[in-house]
């Protein structure tokens, strides 16, 4: 990961890795507990119980964790110094939103109780996340001196 043609200094990857992970935590908090808490409620027979969910929550934090490193493992892997910061780093969100959100709800509608509801919103929440990580990620990432 970090090998011979890493960009960046294991100090800046280390605090952007943690960067991303608390707000994408921070904005999952949001948009699921705030913005879609009804569609939740009506579709809690999809869900574990709350006290499953709260007893391996801490799965989902090191989840973060990782995600926060690997998302700004692979930016730093296709940083283009010639390139803008801000543009670089939505273009990057947008890629791997569609990657992501995209083709993991496409694959997973057969297989999921869900609502076509469900999936927009999750969709359209999901890419607004990544596109305004990728913009703190374009942002926050400094190539070695």
């Amino acid at each position: 990961m970090f090998g011979g043609d890493c960009k960046c200094s294991f100090k800046n990857w280390l605090a952007t890795s943690f960067v991303i992970a608390v707000l994408f935590l921070g904005m999952d908090m949001f948009f699921h507990g705030f913005c879609m808490k009804k569609l939740y409620a009506e579709n809690m027979q999809l869900f574990r119980p709350m006290d499953q969910w709260i007893a391996l929550r801490w799965w989902a934090y090191a989840g973060y964790l990782a995600f926060g490193a690997l998302f700004t493992c692979i930016y730093g892997k296709g940083y283009d110094p010639s390139r803008g910061k801000a543009g670089q780093g939505i273009r990057y969100g947008i890629l791997l939103g569609l990657l992501y959100w995209g083709a993991n709800l496409l694959i997973s509608t057969p297989y999921l109780l869900f609502s076509k509801r469900f999936f927009i919103d999750w969709f359209a929440i999901g890419m607004a996340e990544f596109v305004v990580l990728g913009f703190i990620v374009g942002m926050l990432y400094k190539p070695k001196a």
